[in-house]
């Protein structure tokens, strides 16, 4: 469900006589902790998403330290900070250039009177950061036992109670990274909050699973495609590929639409590739639906086991020169610019190929199972 500022706000704005000061376009970020800071030397311990509560008692000697702990709080991807006012922090300290400061990084800052127990909304932020955990942790058990086929039925019950209706329809986007920094996770789940509120972020296998209900699949695209740029942009290193599967028409079908999420998540990575939908694969969704990939390695064996063995042992290029003649149409001249060999050359494997290996090239048959040999040898690398 991941906590947001704006839902702790809303609920306890008045419990706590709360005053949003500035950074309104911030309140979407999720909160991970609560953390009572009174020393600016402390932030090394961050990890991004705490919310902040300080009473100033060890800087308020300083005209520039509320400013300075600001600027280390936005540096560590804090979703916010709590000014408790009272003898250390005064209202007129939220200067003209603070809020200058948090408007442009989007970051929340709060005013809470001096009356107001820390002790007392610190445990309350707490109680329901580990009970908002406790249920993000049961969605993502149940969707473990829906795609994976273990027990479901209890999986299917925990969803529907948790705004997962098995009336809608579902779309699944599947991640894999790699080079990723500490802060991804908590940014990812920041922005899909903002894209959508009824996204669900897990761990699933070694990727990451991006679950939405009741929206269309052009949405979903277009929604994904917005997060990865802005990723991107914040983390430059970072290697990331999604794969979106086919339309579950609801919670029953989401096994089905996972293992083409990850199939669609594997393409796009071989190819380099940011995003690739199932729906465009081609022939790799047929061979998708064989479920016995020894089926699949038996048929590349039958096909092309004597050029792949012959290649292996003797450094030949015959694999790559039958594979090009099915892509050129037999046309030598292509075939040999295509792998940057001599004309004479080409012919040479060709008639080989024919004549040693027996393969009838002038047969339509034949060649469209080979086609389809080299197709599904492409299938099996991708999805090592």
């Amino acid at each position: 469900m991941a906590l947001s500022l704006r839902r702790i706000f809303q609920e306890t704005r008045h419990r706590y006589h709360l005053e949003l000061v500035c950074g309104e376009e911030g309140l979407d970020n999720i909160m991970s902790w609560v953390y009572i800071s009174e020393d600016i030397h402390t932030s090394d311990f961050l990890q991004g998403g705490e919310l902040i509560i300080t009473t100033g008692v060890s800087g308020h000697q300083s005209s520039s330290w509320l400013s300075r702990l600001i600027c280390t709080l936005i540096a560590h991807n804090t979703c916010g900070l709590i000014l408790n006012i009272g003898p250390y922090i005064k209202r007129e300290d939220i200067s003209d250039e603070i809020l200058s400061l948090c408007k442009q990084a989007n970051f929340p800052l709060f005013v809470m009177p001096w009356n107001i127990r820390i002790a007392d909304i610190t445990h309350d932020y707490y109680e329901r950061i580990f009970r908002d955990t406790q249920t993000e942790t049961a969605i993502t058990d149940a969707f473990q036992e829906l795609l994976f086929c273990r027990n479901a039925e209890h999986g299917l019950a925990v969803l529907q109670s948790n705004g997962f209706p098995d009336t809608l329809t579902y779309e699944i986007c599947c991640l894999r990274y790699e080079s990723a920094p500490s802060l991804f996770f908590p940014v990812l789940k920041r922005q899909l909050k903002t894209l959508h509120p009824s996204f669900h972020l897990c761990r699933m296998e070694q990727n990451l699973l991006i679950i939405a209900p009741g929206i269309p699949q052009d949405q979903m695209i277009s929604a994904v495609t917005s997060m990865e740029e802005d990723l991107l942009a914040r983390f430059p290193n970072l290697l990331l590929y999604a794969g979106i599967g086919s339309t579950a028409a609801s919670l029953s079908e989401l096994s089905r639409s996972y293992f083409q999420a990850k199939a669609a998540a594997a393409m796009a990575a071989h190819s380099k590739c940011s995003l690739y939908c199932f729906e465009h694969m081609g022939f790799f969704k047929i061979l998708f639906s064989v479920n016995d990939r020894r089926v699949l390695e038996s048929y590349v064996q039958e096909k092309l086991g004597v050029l792949i063995e012959n290649d292996q042992t003797h450094h030949t290029g015959y694999m790559d020169t039958l594979h090009q003649y099915l892509i050129c149409g037999g046309s030598i001249q292509k075939i040999a610019a295509a792998l940057f060999c001599h004309r004479n050359t080409i012919s040479y494997r060709i008639r080989i190929i024919k004549e040693e290996f027996g393969y009838d090239l002038d047969d339509g048959h034949a060649c469209f199972e080979l086609t389809a040999a080299f197709e599904i040898l492409e299938y099996l690398r991708i999805l090592r």
